[in-house]
């Protein structure tokens, strides 16, 4: 079982502590600003995350390409974030309840929350994400939820809280998550399809395909390169169909 190791701020006549569990038997102490060298997106959860008899939502584990790691999710809509946050090329780690913070000040009460994730942006910058459709959001979340963006300002950490992905990209994401491994993609086929797209600059889905070859060889690869942005279409109108346009990214 890793150490907790807990973070005490006091900006402002508030204190804070930051308790997080980070893999093997790690000590850490630090005070806030030390707290940016905390690699968060490598702590374990802090609670478990399992199914128990009689809940409503569905919990699990997301295989992330981003990281090559599983993160643990606790419904439907946190999946389709992971999913999203694997698409998003400036996200390159994530965490799973990464930390709980309580909270007091002389004015107002003692709060606890544990956030449902953490990332680590390409750039360095972190953001720290809870998830909650707007419909499910009482008065007391919002008030853990604006603690929580208070407690981000302080760090220099951004911080949002995302409901339901919108259904149509999230469709057409999940449809792309199965092509996202490098095994889908042959190298050769990706060559070809390259090359057929800087002579051609747009093309249909099912153009494309034929003009690679065998469709069946080729849409693969095809959506592979979709997955990691080296192609582009339109995946929040419509679902993907074979007349959608492919340009290359100009990325």
């Amino acid at each position: 079982m890793p150490n907790v190791a807990a973070l005490t701020l006091s900006p402002a006549g508030r204190h804070s502590e930051i308790r997080y569990r980070l893999p093997g038997e790690l000590a850490v102490s630090a005070d806030a600003f030390e707290c940016a060298a905390v690699p968060f997106e490598q702590a374990s959860p802090m609670r478990n995350v399992r199914p128990r008899r009689g809940q409503r939502n569905f919990c699990g584990d997301w295989w992330m390409a981003t990281g090559h790691r599983h993160v643990a999710f606790e419904s439907w809509v946190e999946r389709d974030f992971l999913i999203s946050a694997d698409f998003a090329p400036e996200i390159v780690a994530v965490s799973s309840q990464p930390f709980t913070f309580d909270r007091s000040s002389k004015t107002a009460p003692r709060r606890s929350h544990t956030p449902d994730f953490f990332l680590r942006l390409a750039d360095g910058s972190a953001c720290v994400v809870d998830v909650r459709p707007e419909a499910l959001v009482k008065p007391p979340d919002q008030e853990q939820f604006d603690a929580t963006e208070q407690l981000c300002d302080e760090l220099g950490w951004s911080y949002r809280r995302v409901g339901e992905q919108p259904a149509v990209l999230s469709a057409n994401l999940r449809w792309l998550t199965g092509y996202r491994f490098p095994r889908a993609c042959d190298r050769g086929t990706a060559e070809i399809v390259e090359a057929q797209m800087l002579r051609s600059g747009s093309l249909t889905l099912r153009e494309l395909a034929r003009a690679v070859g065998d469709p069946v060889v080729a849409l693969p690869t095809i959506y592979h390169l979709i997955w990691n942005q080296t192609l582009r279409l339109d995946l929040r109108s419509r679902l993907l169909h074979e007349h959608a346009e492919v340009t290359v990214s100009s990325a």
